[in-house]
């Protein structure tokens, strides 16, 4: 087993994230983009459940543009104090706005959105930072998409650069929910 400290792990895989070139980032974005929107779950969801990216983190704004092109609501996470996401449905790019409140600051449906309650053909794509192939995660430490998992049949799905696979189990807790489909990018690396 990896380090078994989660923090430490965060750290160091959040490093390996950043450093990666805007370009290799791009490539593997528009591969993960391709997987997924060949996918029955994807296509077929009720919903589109996606977050807003910040950072190094694997763009979903095609993933936006696509769902709301074939007609299915799009809806983005709101986190809350009491540890509790609900997600907002918008159609609007604009509609996102950067939090003022909450644990993190990533961009958030406005106010005016209307709640989107998922059923269970609810297509969730869920964040991480590390993940394993049972489809376990390191996230950002809240614990609001375990939560969710835990409390909502959804079809959860993560892209996962391939050098943010871990090749052995991640320590993980009770209270920890694995994604049920791991997007993983095939393109190869650069050559040194």
């Amino acid at each position: 087993m990896p380090n078994s400290d989660k923090p430490a792990l965060r750290k160091q895989y959040l490093r390996i994230r950043d450093q990666m070139s805007p370009a290799r980032r791009a490539e593997l974005d528009l591969d993960a983009f391709q997987k997924i929107r060949s996918l029955p779950a994807f296509f077929r969801a009720s919903s589109v459940l996606l977050f807003a990216s910040f950072g190094s983190e694997p763009q979903t704004d095609r993933l936006f543009r696509e769902a709301l092109r074939l007609g299915i609501p799009v809806a983005f996470p709101v986190c809350s104090t009491d540890r509790s996401m609900r997600f907002f449905r918008t159609d609007r790019p604009e509609a996102l706005t950067g939090s003022e409140t909450g644990a993190f600051s990533f961009r958030v449906p406005d106010p005016s959105c209307p709640e989107l309650i998922p059923d269970a053909h609810a297509f969730c794509l869920v964040p991480g930072l590390v993940f394993d192939s049972s489809g376990y995660r390191i996230g950002y430490g809240g614990g609001y998409y375990d939560r969710f998992l835990a409390e909502n049949s959804v079809y959860s799905a993560s892209i996962v650069y391939p050098e943010l696979l871990c090749p052995e189990p991640l320590p993980r807790s009770g209270f920890d929910v694995p994604v049920r489909h791991l997007i993983i990018p095939d393109v190869p690396s650069a050559p040194l």
